[in-house]
């Protein structure tokens, strides 16, 4: 398996190529849900990007995480953490870029995050993933402690208009020691 290098973003004037990969997730999901849908996203949350906004501060944060993953000298992937509670996070803008599907690269960036929010003393993550990401709710159902939970208050559906369109997900994080288990 292809090994994915991880560089944690600490300073958001040094965002550029994360900023970039999460404008690509967004564009991309916007026309998704133009084409699949039918649904136009609302003109203020299309240039959007919660690391350049209010979510900043929480991800960027001795309890977030905002990572870009590097594969072949190329900005691959991405993936931020962002602190809700004391004991629970969200996981949020995983995204690879489509010509580095396929090589393991959002099941690491997905285990990377659950190892921080271990070491940060979290119990439990969440995700809200559009139905149009197929890929990503396949990853998050191979493995064995993913449930399915009903919309969460504050999550970005609402502002969307896709609620309907999403899967929205918790999973206990493994304790010390424990992996986080795949499913055979």
């Amino acid at each position: 398996m292809d090994t994915l290098e991880f560089i944690r973003i600490t300073d958001i004037n040094a965002a550029a190529q994360a900023t970039e990969l999460g404008q690509e997730y967004t564009d991309w999901l916007v026309a998704a849900y133009a084409e699949e849908h039918d649904h136009e996203v609302p003109s203020h949350v299309v240039n959007h990007i919660p690391h350049h906004t209010e979510d900043g501060e929480f991800i960027l944060d001795d309890r977030g995480r905002l990572y870009l993953g590097i594969a072949d000298g190329q900005p691959a992937a991405i993936g931020l953490l962002k602190p809700v509670t004391e004991t629970l996070c969200e996981g949020k803008r995983l995204y690879v870029r489509p010509e580095f599907r396929g090589r393991g690269f959002g099941r690491q960036m997905l285990e990377r995050l659950v190892s921080d929010a271990r070491e940060f003393g979290y119990t439990q993550m969440r995700a809200e993933v559009s139905l149009l990401m197929r890929e990503g709710i396949a990853l998050y159902d191979s493995y064995e402690n993913v449930d399915e939970l009903d919309a969460f208050d504050g999550h970005e559906g609402e502002d969307w208009g896709t609620t309907q369109h999403q899967k929205f997900l918790t999973y206990d994080i493994p304790a010390p020691g424990n992996s986080f288990i795949r499913k055979s």
